[in-house]
Parts: C-alpha cells; sequence; structure tokens
C-alpha cells in the first residue's frame, strides 16, 4: 500500500468512498455533499503546490482505498476528514494513513492536532481517545425553517456576483448577509440550504427574513450551537447532530501510531 498526495483523477475516488463512510443526512448538509464537490476536490488538489490549506492524501493498494483531507495552520493541523473504504477497515490501515499524513504535511511550527467528530460515531470517538485525544468541547448542528415572504427590515448582501460565479463550478458559494444588527457569513449549499456558524443569526429577525427573500424554501443549517435554540418558540429547529470537538499534542499521537 502507498500513501501519498492525490492527484486531480482521485477526486471521484475519494467522494465514493466519502459517500460509503460518512452518514448521508450529513454529507447534504456539507460542500461535499454538492453537485460540483468532484470538481471542488480536483481543483484544491490541483492547488496544493500554490498553497492551498486543504490537502489530500490518499492510501492505494492499488487503487484508492482510503483518503484524509487535512487543514493547515502555522502552529496546528485539523483533521477535517479521514476515511477507509469499509471492505479495507479493521486491519489498521487508518492508523497507517493517518500516521503518514500527520508526517507529509505538518507544519515546522505545528505541535497540536484538532478534529470534530460526531457523538454517535462511537467507533471513531474510541479510536481518538486511545490516540489522547480528549475533548475540549461540544456543539450542535441543527436545522431551522425559515419560511417564505418579504423581509420588512433592511438588509445588503455582500460578495453575490462573485458568490454566484463560485456556485455555477461547485454548486455551494458564501457570501455576507449584512443587517442593522450586524454582520453574517453565510453559505449556500446546492439549492436547499443556507449554512452559518454559532446561533447568533438566529436571534436577528431581519437576517432570518432576508434569507427567507433571497432564498424562497431553503432552510438554515446553524453549526457550533452553544445555546439552546429550542427556547426562541418562533422558529422551527430540528437536531441534526452533535459534534465533538477533540485535540491532542501531535507528537503523543504519532507516539502511539505504529510505525511503517
Amino acid at each position: 500500500m502507498t500513501i501519498e498526495y492525490a492527484t486531480e483523477a482521485d477526486a471521484g475516488a475519494i467522494l465514493g468512498i466519502l459517500a460509503e463512510t460518512f452518514p448521508g443526512e450529513i454529507l447534504t448538509r456539507t460542500p461535499l455533499g454538492c453537485s460540483g464537490a468532484q470538481q471542488f476536490v480536483a481543483d484544491t488538489i490541483h492547488h496544493r503546490r500554490s498553497g492551498c490549506d486543504v490537502v489530500w492524501l490518499v492510501a492505494r493498494d492499488p487503487m484508492v482505498v482510503g483518503f484524509v483531507e487535512m487543514r493547515l495552520a502555522p502552529r496546528e493541523l485539523f483533521l477535517n476528514h479521514i476515511h477507509v473504504s469499509p471492505a479495507r477497515q479493521g486491519a489498521g490501515m487508518g492508523s497507517r494513513l493517518l500516521r503518514r499524513s500527520i508526517e507529509l504535511t505538518r507544519p515546522a511550527a505545528a505541535d497540536r492536532i484538532e478534529l470534530s467528530v460526531f457523538r454517535d460515531r462511537v467507533r471513531q470517538l474510541d479510536w481518538y481517545s486511545r490516540l489522547s485525544f480528549t475533548t475540549d468541547r461540544t456543539s450542535q448542528w441543527v436545522t431551522l425553517g425559515l419560511g417564505q415572504g418579504a423581509c420588512r427590515e433592511w438588509f445588503s448582501v455582500g460578495e453575490l456576483p462573485q458568490a454566484d460565479c463560485m456556485h455555477a463550478r461547485y454548486g455551494f458559494s458564501s457570501l455576507t448577509l449584512r443587517t442593522l444588527g450586524g454582520d453574517f457569513r453565510v453559505g449556500r449549499l446546492g439549492d436547499r440550504y443556507f449554512r452559518t456558524s454559532g446561533g447568533a443569526i438566529t436571534g436577528d429577525g431581519a437576517a432570518l427574513g432576508a434569507l427567507s427573500e433571497i432564498g424562497p424554501g431553503r432552510e438554515l443549517v446553524v453549526t457550533g450551537v452553544e445555546a439552546d435554540l429550542r427556547l426562541n418558540r418562533e422558529l422551527c429547529v430540528r437536531h441534526t447532530a452533535t459534534a465533538v470537538h477533540m485535540s491532542a499534542e501531535i507528537d503523543r499521537v504519532l507516539a502511539r501510531l505504529p510505525g511503517e
């Protein structure tokens, strides 16, 4: 088995494994569940040598049987995805894939690695705990119904032409929604969802009204929610998932992973 940087031609195989191993309800609420995800993965792979902070690695034997998506920062790594084909699980491939991915992508000054995993993924939580990851916090993913109708308060949308170009290529995009109450970074996922992080937007009626006007029929996915949105009885809120945010010292993780 070879573990190496992915090539653009691997994008389809990466997404095929993801579809087999990642919860479908959650995948549709992420960029990698959108129509242009394969093009997006291929483009980020293409730009690795130009300094792209998203790096993809694959395990080949001889076809792609596993992959990692690592996000880079000066002093830390963020493990965004690690998946092994169901037919190849249970043989230590995930451990080998993680070790080599850390070795290949670790910035010189990085000493910590972080990740998020959904609480119902019990096997993954146990594996990360055995590798010395500890829980920093938990947060919620919730989905809100927005309804339809004209917004009666002032709002503006920044970067809309750029967002439309990105949406045409990838099936997802992001824009800045401004109201008198503040600015909100909002993603668009296909033609079904808006997505944002943190619960602040749920307290801004103008922002919610603006979303219902510019995206009739869409729902709003809010990630990283700490507060209990059920207290807002005017919103139709459905719990989607609970995320567990974990971190560890890179050297401690490597010490618990088998060597080549």
